[in-house]
């Protein structure tokens, strides 16, 4: 099956952490996969590494520089802006240190190419026989806590919503999510689904629970040198009773999704997607 994946990384100081090799290598076996790399304001060698990855591989990897630091969220949602040119099948986004090793990229492209009822794919790393997650006693229980409480704020159960690995059906419905900027910093994952029940919810479709599909990772280990310091959870907390509040609760402002609506309707975002791309 012919389809193209967009991956969008955002990196921040990430000039001793990047596996430059392991892109170089995994662009070449795979072709129908381009990365845009987004440096997020870095102040060490991460741009001229990036540019460096550029030179290499043109046509699959670009650069997109942000002169200031805006944060992961903003640095995600302008790589995904910029993806959206290409007019990519699939797009979504990687953490930079490949805790999540590229190859899951093909694993969950593959579940999109044979589930068309499915818009996003949501990496897990969810600890099941057989499989290789490592993660810190600490950050897992935290991370556990943070992933109940925005499951109740979604109303929709999510084993893993801060897995930096997510892969969404290119479509109106994706290209309106990443429209406007993030409000959030630290959940901006929960804030994208949370755009997502919104929209598909003004659209009269609720069947989140059914687009969505959580992949548990084969592998997955944790890389030193993350960024998060422990105030950053308690600055989760604030955040997330403010996505509530300006997505999720009973009196929040409906958005505008007259160009979406516009567009004959469709059974799915896919077929969404399609019918924009053969206009």
């Amino acid at each position: 099956m012919s389809r193209s994946i967009c991956i969008v990384i955002p990196c921040y100081n990430e000039a001793k952490r990047l596996n430059a090799f392991a892109f170089r290598r995994f662009a070449a076996e795979h072709p129908d996969v381009q990365f845009v790399m987004v440096n997020d304001g870095s102040r060490d060698g991460t741009l001229d590494l990036l540019r460096a990855l550029h030179e290499q591989l043109p046509g699959q990897i670009t650069v997109l520089n942000l002169e200031t630091n805006q944060g992961k969220a903003e640095a995600v949602r302008a790589g995904m802006l910029r993806g959206f040119a290409n007019k990519p099948d699939y797009i979504g986004y990687w953490d930079a240190d490949l805790a999540t090793p590229l190859e899951a990229i093909t694993e969950l492209g593959g579940l999109l190419d044979k589930r068309s009822d499915l818009d996003l794919i949501i990496a897990s790393r969810f600890p099941l026989l057989g499989r290789k997650i490592e993660r810190q006693w600490i950050r897992k229980r935290v991370g556990q806590i943070c992933g109940g409480l925005a499951s109740l704020a979604l109303g929709s159960r999510i084993q893993d919503t801060q897995c930096g690995a997510k892969l969404f059906r290119t479509s109106t419905v994706t290209h309106h999510v990443f429209a406007e900027p993030m409000t959030s910093r630290w959940l901006f994952d929960v804030e994208v689904f949370a755009r997502l029940i919104q929209t598909w919810n003004a659209l009269g479709d609720r069947r989140f629970h059914e687009r969505v599909f959580e992949y548990p990772l084969h592998h997955w280990v944790e890389v030193p040198g993350s960024k998060l310091k422990k105030m950053d959870f308690l600055k989760a907390g604030f955040e997330l009773s403010q996505i509530y509040l300006r997505y999720l609760q009973p009196f929040a402002k409906t958005p505008d999704v007259s160009r979406i609506a516009a567009s004959p309707k469709p059974s799915s975002a896919h077929q969404a997607g399609n019918a924009k791309r053969a206009a």
